[in-house]
């Protein structure tokens, strides 16, 4: 059953701050709920908001001096879950709401307000059911950008049609599959995410150039995810709605598809997206994977088998010996099919590039060298370049998988640790017996989870030369270092900030973490890839029996 979320309004505080303008002000008005997650009774979700003093404070930066500055706009408190703010501004204006828990560091998210209008959000308080997902606040249904411009694209979505799922707390944000987007774009992205109201949300945005981006809609409850892609350009207006599989098992843990129409025909989106999304095939293929997956969870559920072949409403036969995966990449391939010429068409050099952004011919390196020769020269720094060199990387990530494994050489590399100090792995590999290098990051939960015991085992061994150097692909230093301090972490800590295409996870060949390698002094490899327990095992052998075999001698 669908939780509709019903913003209440509750006058908690009013604050107006005068700014000297002759410019005539108008009221704006922003709303909050406290959201609590989980199973807990209304007597619980009451004690949860009870059990501390929760202010709220609405700020903005004025620039008037020589110095930018922070000024307070308006202040409040939660009462019973609610909070409503009002207070006087001109025009659109970017803001940032803080929300203050007792002595917590205070949360934050940017807003929009605008003279008139009403915003919403909502603290969502985490649920214990779902291990390391944190509180968050968040704009509830409408990102809005603070400049009205000719260059602003707006996209929303209808999912209020999925009945099945409970989107109650569902989220929806945009992930830029477009590198390096022409300056002045103003993008939101998962920091930015809306929750949705009613099944219904708003992202607005500003772009220079067509891009190509990804629409997510989550939910922590049902563990709903979907997906659409779509092209954003100055002026594009798309809707997302859901498909016939948008509400049903996805196998493999794999997003459903979701639908995204331009309301604009002569549209980049329209070219690129709904030139096959729409074709009569792809809706064809989609029908047989929705049903695919429909005959699976039935499958599933009543732990039965069906017949081969089943009739469609419109009384055709239709084989259903394909699995839904299998469903799934035919309608794929029609996708690949219809986009592979556009792709290959390098008179027209824009779509081509939106084409091999949607990953269709990008997967060598010789459509980027063509593609290069067609482009000016801008869009070749910023969005062909930085492809072909992650392409490059990802080749070299395969190649070297197979090679930096037990019985070879570790790569060597000189990193700095947090105070800025180089480091250089077989400076280390000389002081120590056994070394273990490890790949983790601070948003990695297996990488934390498996902390604990790491910092046992180098407790235990450190003086007898047991090392662990971690090797941190973090993005931002910001990261790395809240992370270490946050959890601790022991012995070396050197970062590559640089993701998973940092110069050295290529040179291990690392493509996904925690990624551990075993080394002696002489930098050999002695296991890649070894779990706790077998760490645990080997230290304990090498470490102790070499002990007892001295104490014999």
């Amino acid at each position: 059953m669908r939780r509709q979320i019903g913003l209440a309004i509750a006058l908690v505080g009013v604050m107006l701050i005068g700014n000297g303008c002759s410019t005539e002000t108008k009221t704006f008005t922003l709303s909050g709920e406290w959201i609590v997650m989980g199973s807990a009774t209304p007597d619980e979700k009451q004690k949860v908001m009870n059990a501390q003093q929760t202010s709220v404070a609405v700020t903005r930066i004025q620039t008037n001096g020589i110095a930018p500055e922070e000024l307070e706009i308006a202040t409040g408190t939660f009462t019973d879950g609610k909070v409503v703010l009002e207070g006087e501004i001109n025009d659109r204006t970017k803001v940032q709401i803080s929300v203050t828990r007792g002595e917590e560091a205070p949360m934050t998210v940017p807003a929009v307000l605008i003279p008139g209008a009403n915003t919403s959000f909502a603290l969502l308080d985490k649920d214990n059911s779902f291990p390391g997902v944190e509180d968050q606040l968040i704009i509830v249904e409408d990102y809005k950008v603070a400049q009205d411009s000719e260059d602003k694209f707006t996209i929303t979505g209808d999912l209020s049609a999925i009945d099945d799922k409970d989107l109650s707390v569902a989220v929806a944000h945009i992930n830029v599959r477009s590198s390096n987007p022409a300056e002045g774009s103003v993008l939101s992205n998962r920091s930015n995410a809306v929750l949705l109201r009613e099944g219904k949300f708003s992202i607005e945005g500003i772009v220079r150039e067509p891009l190509v981006v990804q629409v997510w809609v989550s939910s922590r409850v049902d563990v709903y995810a979907g997906i659409a892609y779509a092209v954003v350009e100055p002026g594009a207006r798309i809707s997302i709605s859901p498909s016939k599989s948008s509400s049903s098992f996805a196998p493999g843990g794999r997003a459903s598809e979701l639908m995204a129409n331009s309301e604009i025909q002569t549209s980049m989106h329209n070219k690129i997206i709904e030139v096959w999304q729409n074709s009569a095939d792809y809706l064809d293929k989609m029908d047989k994977y929705a049903h695919a997956i429909q005959v699976k969870a039935q499958q599933t559920a009543t732990d039965a088998t069906t017949d081969k072949e089943q009739t469609t409403e419109d009384g055709s036969a239709q084989d259903m010996t394909k699995s839904p995966t299998e469903a799934f990449r035919e309608m794929s391939a029609v996708k690949t099919s219809i986009l592979t010429p556009i792709a290959q068409n390098l008179d027209e050099p824009m779509s081509a590039l939106l084409a091999m952004e949607l990953g269709v011919g990008g997967s060598e390196l010789e459509n980027w060298d063509k593609l290069a020769t067609v482009l000016d020269k801008d869009l070749v720094a910023r969005r062909v370049l930085p492809q072909r060199e992650a392409l490059d990387k990802q080749i070299r990530v395969a190649a070297n998988a197979s090679v930096i494994i037990a019985g070879h050489k570790a790569p060597e590399f000189t990193l700095e640790n947090l105070d800025g100090e180089d480091v250089v792995l077989y400076d280390v590999l000389d002081e120590n017996e056994v070394v273990l290098i490890d790949f983790w990051a601070s948003w990695c939960h297996p990488c934390i989870a498996k902390l604990p015991k790491l910092k046992e085992m180098h407790a235990a061994y450190k003086d007898k030369g047991f090392e662990i150097v971690f090797v941190s692909i973090d993005d931002t230093y910001e990261d790395w270092k809240a992370g270490s301090v946050a959890h601790e972490v022991p012995g070396v800590n050197v970062g590559d900030l640089n993701g998973f295409l940092g110069e050295t996870p290529v040179d291990y060949g690392v493509d996904w973490i925690p990624a551990e390698f075993l080394l002696q002094p002489d930098g050999e490899i002695l296991n890649r890839g070894l779990s706790m327990d077998e760490l645990e095992e080997f230290l304990g052998t090498h470490f102790d029996n070499v002990k007892f075999q001295e104490n014999t001698d």
